[in-house]
This record gives structure tokens, C-alpha cells and sequence, in this order.
């Protein structure tokens, strides 16, 4: 097996169990905070030394969230919640719930009711942050989450702490972005599954380790030759 298909498999596995990546952070001692999409400030919860775990469902039968949402609802908050009723993710610290569509409304005190155990923390942010107003409102509610995830942490998340977890989310951005230019010049290694395992695996490992792996990997692909390609 090639380098290149060595961490495509890793990244691959961490999808299809990213429970495993929770059980890792755990048995460290380090905390882990569920992430609902989208738009959740991941950084802050990163800046508390805690791991930022992407709850994006599975594929799953449900039975106990039909108690709380009808049938029409997305996968993502059916299945979501029914791993938190079910104890699949016992373990997490609290979830980050943010209330970007209307289901997503109702998420957090479904959530509350359903998986009383695990803690939500609300994430509200302006619609329009181009004005006074809707900064001021986005700041009062990231500094609500900042005071949430330091009692949950046991620490004080200080300005420089953000900035390095800034730092290491836009250095994963970036990494991220090179990838992408290059898996589009590589399309007989990079399969479009491949890509979004290389994407999606981001959600559940630590940025920093997951950058890493993939810079390692996007060299791999700039090594190789560019070839025809008829799809």
C-alpha cells in the first residue's frame, strides 16, 4: 500500500468510526464538545483545551427521536439525537447547538429533554454583522460561550489562547484548500469519496493532527506526475 493510501485509509476509518477519535481524546484526559453544523465557533472550545467533535448523525433506524421531531425532519438532527438518547455519545462534555435553520430551533431543547445529562450551549449570531448592532450582538454571544466553555473546562480561555486556536483552524483551512487544488489534478488517485473523507475527517480528529496529515498528504499527490484523465 502506497503512502498516499495509507492516509486515505486513515482518514477513511476516522469516518466511518469517529467514535474512535472521541474514545482517543477521552482516555488522554483531554474534554470533547459536540459540534452541530453549521457555523459553530469551533475555536473557542479548542481554546479551552477541549476537542471540538463533529456530530454530523450516522446511518442509523430511528425510533426514540420521532418522540421529538417529525418524520420530515433531516437525517442529521434525527440521527443526532438519537445517539444522544441512546448514550452513543456519553463522554461528551456538553454540545454546541447552533440555531442557523428552523429544525435547528428546536434541536437545543429537544435536546435538553431527551438528553438531559449532556449540556447544550447555544450558539446565536447576528444575520447581519455588517452593521454596529450585529457585531455587538455576535460578540455579547461568543463571549456567553467563552464563559460556558471555561466552567466547563475548569480553565480561563485567555485572548492569546483564541488566537493560537485561530491560527491552527486557519492553518488547517489552508491545508485543506492546497489539497483540493491538488486531489483536482490527481482524479485516478483522488476519488470524490476520497476527498470528502480527506474533508470530513477534519470534524472529528484534532485540527492540528489532522493538518499534519493532510500537508503529508498533499505532497504525496504534487510529487506525482499529472496525467490524462477521460473520466
Amino acid at each position: 500500500m502506497s503512502k498516499t493510501d495509507e492516509m486515505l485509509s486513515l482518514f477513511t476509518d476516522v469516518c466511518k468510526n469517529p467514535g474512535s477519535e472521541l474514545k482517543k481524546a477521552l482516555s488522554s484526559g483531554k474534554k470533547a464538545v459536540g459540534v452541530m453544523p453549521y457555523f459553530c465557533p469551533e475555536e473557542l472550545v479548542y481554546a479551552a483545551g477541549m476537542l471540538p467533535f463533529g456530530l454530523w448523525g450516522r446511518e442509523t433506524q430511528v425510533s426514540e427521536s420521532k418522540r421529538y421531531f417529525p418524520a420530515f425532519i433531516c437525517s442529521i438532527l434525527h440521527t443526532t439525537l438519537e445517539m444522544g438518547i441512546k448514550g452513543d455519545l456519553r463522554g461528551l462534555s456538553a454540545v454546541m447547538i447552533p440555531i442557523s435553520c428552523d429544525s435547528l430551533k428546536c434541536m437545543g431543547a429537544n435536546w435538553t429533554y431527551g438528553v438531559p445529562d449532556i449540556p447544550v450551549i447555544d450558539v446565536a449570531f447576528a444575520e447581519n454583522r455588517k452593521i454596529a448592532a450585529g457585531v455587538e450582538f455576535t460578540v455579547s454571544q461568543f463571549q456567553k460561550i467563552r464563559h460556558q466553555l471555561e466552567e466547563l473546562s475548569g480553565r480561563e480561555i485567555s485572548d492569546a489562547d483564541i488566537a493560537q486556536a485561530i491560527a491552527v483552524y486557519n492553518e488547517n483551512r489552508v491545508a485543506l484548500s492546497a489539497f483540493t487544488a491538488a486531489a483536482a489534478k490527481h482524479p485516478e488517485t483522488i476519488t470524490p469519496a476520497g476527498r470528502s473523507a480527506v474533508i470530513k475527517a477534519g470534524y472529528f480528529m484534532d485540527r492540528r493532527e489532522h493538518t499534519v496529515i493532510v500537508k503529508k498528504l498533499t505532497a504525496e499527490l504534487d510529487a506525482l506526475p499529472e496525467q490524462s484523465w477521460d473520466g
